[in-house]
């Protein structure tokens, strides 16, 4: 049998058809990149040329440019390059990343999808387009992306009532991230088998543009959905879809077949929590597994094992390259057997910026490896591999100039550069042991990627080295056992039995694992959103231990030893001030985050309190978007606050309620206050479960009662206005009074009109305020007039996201036009920061309310 494979690999290479095509790539392709890598000691001229794009491409999102604009700004470097190549007959190399940066500066203008908009958006119509991709396919609902041809609006004042977009090569037809809402009913699964690439859709709904955040530092969703082409969203029942024909994509239709069957195989084959770990490591697909888990293997520091990048890649391209020389196949034909299957994963990954770097990385080592040879014939120094890291950026780079930001981008290629520039150099002279190389890839990595890691998640995983010590091995014999499986299931179901076994025991010492290292204390460390220039002095300070590095072999051991305390040094001061930079230096804050259609507003004061008030939330029946693990906690821990004394819960309303439930599962609470309604129990019954495990303290505000909370800066007095016998759940909402210095702030939850009514007859109770909550999202009520008045606020506040209830309503806007009270609105503004004395640039008597928003308001308030 292996006699046959050998004669058949052999006859292959040897093919006259076949070898003169892989034969001009290689010659063709080590030519052309020849010319491009430079030599291994002029390497920084690579890297300086790559971030002078890299800056162009920062210009040309963050500026807003258009082309004309950024035309000019090329031709004003070209003609200033021009003129100096005259005079001086050479160009310097500022020069060249002057017009390096202005390449890519034109670049991203051309490429950067742009959304059209016009009075037809977000107007209901009938769209048509076609799917391009599948990105989520959940138990209610399954997310495609369709490539928009036109739209039909019947009432719009246009021609015929179309619009239509046309392609470009470089400006290709907006894309549209559909979701489609399904309710388990008979023949909806045949139609959603049916959405594959290539399949022309039809439906009854409007284009949106998607939700932006308003909250600084946190993740954008619309900038998210942008890296990806995609600049609409809409959403339609199943039943108001209309499927067509298949066209074209039939390359990305084989792949979606050949996806969707090794997911089926992988479900058959696991239990569940098993199945959704083994669908990460091979595909990438991580929409099965369990909150906790990937919350438990981030702490871990071993998330990345669940995205396809170079560890998974290289192994799968390893164990084909071995395969095919054991049947008789030559070296050239081998690599080239490797690439094809590295390729082949990246696609069944859905093409991962990870997994295209190892491609692109795996694809130029075969490439020069002609010239590497000759380079060692002539004793001249050749590529490395960070030249070759280099070229690989560039070309994801010029094919998707938004990577750039991208944190897969970012995690990916600061880890392999950590590991390049620093394990090969600590090393150098000297051979170290299996443990002590692996210990120094882990940790190399982990120095490169700790400001990605800190400025995105917030945290730094301290044991992650120790954790990838033992879980990468592991991840290592799960990959190849897992695709053993898969295959064994397609030739004879019993041959992959054993596999399946053993990855799935592999798979429970892995989360064993994950779960030791997580649960050790200080395994997570947090230290909030750092700045940039503390990340710019830590590059620096890195930089410093590399050219120390660069002489390593000319020194003795004491200066190893000098080399590895500055090396600490430099990333225990970054770990420490991180979160000393976040410490909010102001009197007095109070912020109204943006948590879409929701309340949650977060009390801070100069002595160190923290209190928050409701934290958003969204009702899972018909949104998967977890408001707690998605902005209400990311929040809290961007502003480094490893903990919070009180957590107010005004009412059991999802909208209030739902984030609330995830904080005190994640971050340790002291205090939990709420009034004691049972309007949702179980939602009430999760937060003071969730609170338990911090030995919080449960305390319930019944009618007539006040709980006050009191510092040296700041007093809060929490009471429930709404009497006994109150039905309405909105009318039973606490009420918040915060006092200052001078300065007074009124919350009032989400009263309605009884619940007004009671307010204004409460006794004892001072009611004016500098700043008032608008109640319930601004929505109608006859008694806002008298509230307003009586408070006789400088500045309101609505916190209100999108929404289908008319929130808020036009005559509570036209209200306070009127009286002229200015007010400021979470969906226009974002985020809002109220900031009383901050480092006493407004006076130490606090006369004067700095308030800032999201969206990059800044006004003054004046006692």
């Amino acid at each position: 049998m292996r006699r046959r494979w050998t004669r058949w690999f052999r006859r292959l290479y040897y093919h006259p058809q076949l070898r003169f095509p892989v034969g001009y790539c290689r010659e063709y392709g080590s030519a052309v990149l020849s010319r491009m890598l430079p030599e291994r000691r002029r390497r920084w001229k690579l890297l300086v040329s790559l971030g002078g794009y890299a800056l162009g491409i920062g210009l040309g999102e963050y500026t807003s440019l258009q082309l004309p604009q950024a035309a000019l700004v090329l031709a004003m470097i070209l003609l200033g390059s021009g003129i100096w190549w005259w005079r001086y007959r050479r160009l310097n190399g500022l020069w060249r990343v002057g017009v390096i940066l202005a390449l890519g500066l034109v670049w991203t203008c051309l490429r950067a999808p742009v959304a059209p908009q016009g009075p037809w958006l977000e107007r209901p119509g009938t769209i048509t387009g076609t799917v391009v991709g599948l990105r989520s396919r959940e138990r209610d609902r399954t997310q495609v992306v369709v490539q928009v041809d036109r739209v039909y609006y019947p009432d719009l004042e246009q021609p015929s009532g179309k619009v239509s977009f046309k392609d470009s090569p470089l400006n290709p037809r907006p894309k549209v991230l559909l979701n489609i809402y399904h309710h388990g009913q008979e023949g909806e699964r045949e139609i959603l088998a049916g959405l594959v690439p290539g399949r022309r859709l039809s439906w009854q709904g409007a284009l949106r543009l998607p939700v932006d955040s308003g909250n600084r530092g946190l993740f954008d969703y619309r900038s998210y959905l942008r890296r990806q082409g995609i600049v609409y969203t809409a959403s339609t029942d199943l039943a108001k879809l209309t499927s067509g024909d298949l066209q074209g994509f039939m390359v990305c239709r084989w792949i979606h077949h050949w996806r969707q069957g090794i997911l089926d195989t992988i479900e058959e084959l696991f239990l569940p929590a098993e199945a959704a770990i083994v669908k990460g490591l091979v595909l990438g697909d991580k929409q099965d597994i369990p909150q906790e888990t990937t919350l438990m293997w981030q702490r871990a520091g071993i998330s990345h094992l669940l995205s396809v990048s170079g560890l998974h890649i290289g192994l799968v391209s390893s164990l084909v390259r071995r395969l095919a020389a054991k049947l008789g196949g030559g070296g050239s034909l081998t690599s080239w057997v490797g690439i094809g299957a590295a390729v082949g994963m990246a696609a069944l990954a859905g093409w991962s910026l990870s997994a295209l770097r190892a491609c692109l990385t795996a694809t130029l080592v075969v490439l020069l490896a002609r010239r590497e040879e000759e380079s060692t014939r002539k004793g001249s120094s050749g590529t490395d591999g960070f030249s070759i890291l280099c070229i690989a950026a560039w070309i994801v780079l010029i094919l998707y100039p938004l990577a750039l930001f991208d944190v897969g981008f970012q995690l990916s290629y600061s880890a392999v550069l950590g590991i390049l520039l620093l394990n090969s150099r600590w090393h150098r002279g000297q051979k170290p042991s299996r443990i002590g190389a692996s210990l120094g890839i882990s940790l190399a990595a982990g120095l490169g990627t700790l400001p990605v890691v800190a400025w995105y998640f917030f945290s730094v995983p301290t044991l992650a080295p120790l954790a990838n010590l033992v879980a990468v091995p592991l991840a290592g014999l799960i990959l190849p056992l897992s695709l053993g499986a898969v295959v064994g299931a397609n030739l004879w179901t019993p041959l992959a039995r054993p596999f399946a076994l053993a990855a799935t025991g592999l798979i429970r010492a892995l989360k064993a694992v994950a779960g030791v290292i997580a649960s050790v204390p200080g395994s997570h460390l947090l230290v909030g959103q750092p700045p940039l220039p503390l990340i710019l002095v830590y590059i620096a300070l890195l930089l410093v231990v590399l050219r120390g590095l660069e002489r390593l072999q000319f020194l003795g051991s004491r200066s190893r030893n000098q080399l590895l305390l500055a090396l600490t040094l430099t990333v225990a001061g970054f770990l420490l001030w991180a979160p000393l930079l976040q410490v909010d230096y102001a009197r007095f804050s109070l912020t109204a985050i943006d948590v879409g259609q929701g309340d949650s507003w977060l009390v801070r004061d100069g002595t160190g309190l923290s209190l928050l008030i409701d934290g958003g939330g969204s009702d899972p029946r018909y949104s998967s978007f977890d408001v707690g693990s998605r902005i209400t906690v990311p929040y809290l821990q961007r502003r480094a606050l490893a903990r919070v004394h009180g957590v107010i819960n005004t009412h059991p309303h999802l909208d209030h309620i739902g984030g609330l439930l995830t904080v005190v599962e994640t971050i340790p609470v002291k205090v939990v206050v709420d009034n004691g309604n049972p309007g949702n129990a179980p939602a009430a019954w999760r937060l003071r479960q969730g609170a338990t495990r911090w030995g919080a303290q449960p305390l319930t505000v019944s009618p007539g009662q006040r709980v006050q909370i009191r510092t040296q800066e700041s007093t809060v007095t929490v009471w429930r206005p709404a009497p006994e016998g109150t039905v309405n759940d909105n009318d039973l909402s606490l009420v918040t009074k915060i006092q200052s210095g001078p300065w007074s702030f009124l919350l009032t939850g989400d009263l309605e009109r009884a619940g007004i009514e009671a307010l204004l007859n409460t006794s004892g109770v001072d009611l004016s305020a500098d700043v008032l909550q608008i109640p319930h999202h601004g929505g109608r009520n006859s008694l806002l007039g008298p509230l307003i008045r009586r408070v006789n606020p400088k500045l309101c506040v609505i916190s209100v996201g999108r929404n289908n209830f008319g929130h808020p309503a036009g005559e509570t806007l036209d209200l306070m036009e009127q009286l002229g009270i200015p007010y400021l609105r979470t969906d226009l503004h974002g985020e809002i920061n109220l900031i009383l004395g901050q480092s006493g640039r407004y006076g130490r008597e606090g006369k004067t309310l700095l308030v800032t928003t999201g969206r990059g308001i800044t006004m003054q308030v004046t006692k």
